[in-house]
């Protein structure tokens, strides 16, 4: 059985990227040597070597420079392969080059190894539960890597004992750095947070998939997209500094960005559309449909498939669900984010920590927190109440935990916890 959470898109190898730009100018040069590669296996150094042939230059922002140089560390060595479906890019800037010039060029995708279980990943056969941070050892960790909604916040305020959990976190001399698939972009993010209650002087920095992704727009300067965007944050304005515009229509459209759930934005406007409450995929198919028979890459900005309502704690539906429809009708989809191993070798070289072990991502997502840390060599820490999962765990167990993460497919967390505090 397929497991519920972890339907993925892109299936890419441990692909250590240095170079960022694909131009038109070279995709002709290029298109022929990753040819070449259809039918093969990527090995790791080949791949490097068969990038730096079809691409340019050197990645132009400090964000993106992050990704790539955590990406040459060595987190691949913990990182075995995932099973069918479930494998995901090691690299997001190489995903994004790979992915993006395959889909334009219009060659198949890279064949599959052999499948191997997620259960390989080494982790312990149990899970923790903890009532706090306090009956960790802390002391084993030297940064604690921090999602977002559902551990810190659920759109508002910092929710209750976070604030003091950070403070001694931060006291004790953890260094803390947000790593969200958010799909804003950085300063955005980074500019929200003390107007959470999340103090300026507490983070040590934040890692955002929307960064990402924009970087990989800014890679495409004088395409034209159609947006999936956000009621109260302008896809425009997403696209700003990119150099890529708003096409009129999916025949004029040369890619898709998955920005939000809200609005289906072209150069004519943006139509709502009710699909972050409702889930009901109906207004993407005619597009997708056409957009599919073009073979037009989307780019996902944000690759979590639902989140949790602060305001009743319902479920919304995100972007990498219908990025996941898409890719059903046979388009090519780039997700950028967590579970991807290259986002938390950025958060770990944000932290200025070399060693995974010495970090403690703490997350409430199956398939993008507890999956992306055993996969990068972290260990976990699983949020259950204020979560995506707090509808699936009754009593909060060891047993339960084990084995809703056995159902999803995951490794089990290191810890669990009811809600992030002290």
């Amino acid at each position: 059985m397929q497991p519920k959470l972890l339907r993925r898109s892109l299936v890419l190898h441990s692909l250590p990227g240095r170079k960022s730009r694909s131009t038109c100018a070279r995709r002709e040069a290029g298109g022929s040597r990753v040819q070449e590669l259809q039918g093969t296996e990527l090995q790791e150094g080949k791949v490097l070597q068969e990038l730096q042939l079809v691409q340019g230059t050197e990645p132009t922002s400090s964000v993106h420079k992050l990704v790539v140089a955590a990406a040459n560390q060595s987190c691949h060595d913990r990182a075995p392969h995932l099973p069918h479906r479930m494998r995901v890019p090691r690299t997001l800037v190489a995903a994004t080059i790979v992915g993006v010039a395959r889909a334009w060029m219009r060659t198949p995708r890279v064949p599959m190894r052999a499948p191997r279980a997620a259960a390989t990943i080494t982790r312990a056969a149990t899970t923790t539960i903890v009532e706090g941070l306090s009956e960790i050892d802390l002391s084993r960790y030297d940064a604690i890597v921090l999602d977002q909604y559902g551990v810190l916040h659920n759109g508002g305020l910092l929710l209750d004992g976070c604030a003091d959990a950070l403070e001694r976190l931060v006291a004790s001399g953890k260094k803390l750095v947000v790593l969200s698939n958010t799909s804003k972009r950085r300063a955005a993010l980074v500019g929200e947070l003390p107007g959470r209650g999340f103090r300026a002087e507490w983070l040590t920095d934040a890692i955002c998939s929307g960064e990402i992704c924009h970087e990989a727009l800014s890679a495409r300067a004088g395409a034209s997209a159609i947006v999936f965007g956000w009621t109260q944050r302008s896809a425009a304005e997403y696209l700003d500094g990119s150099g890529v515009a708003l096409a009129a229509s999916v025949d004029d459209a040369d890619l898709l960005v998955g920005y939000g759930p809200d609005t289906i934005s072209t150069s004519s406007g943006d139509a709502p559309i009710d699909f972050r409450r409702s889930g009901d995929l109906a207004p993407f198919k005619e597009l997708f449909e056409a957009a599919a028979a073009k073979n037009l890459p989307m780019l996902c900005a944000n690759p979590d498939l639902v989140s949790v309502d602060g305001a009743d704690g319902s479920l919304l539906y995100m972007p990498g669900k219908y990025a996941e429809y898409y890719e059903s009708l046979g388009g090519p989809v780039v997700l950028f984010g967590k579970p991807g191993a290259a986002h938390f070798a950025a958060a770990l070289q944000a932290a200025g920590v070399s060693d995974p072990t010495r970090a403690l991502h703490v997350g409430d997502s199956l398939a993008h927190d507890i999956l992306g840390a055993a996969t990068a060599g972290l260990d976990s820490l699983f949020v259950v109440e204020t979560g995506i999962h707090a509808s699936d765990i009754d009593a909060l167990t060891s047993d339960a935990v084990t084995r809703l993460a056995s159902e999803e497919g995951v490794p089990a967390p290191t810890f669990a916890i009811s809600k992030f505090g002290w």
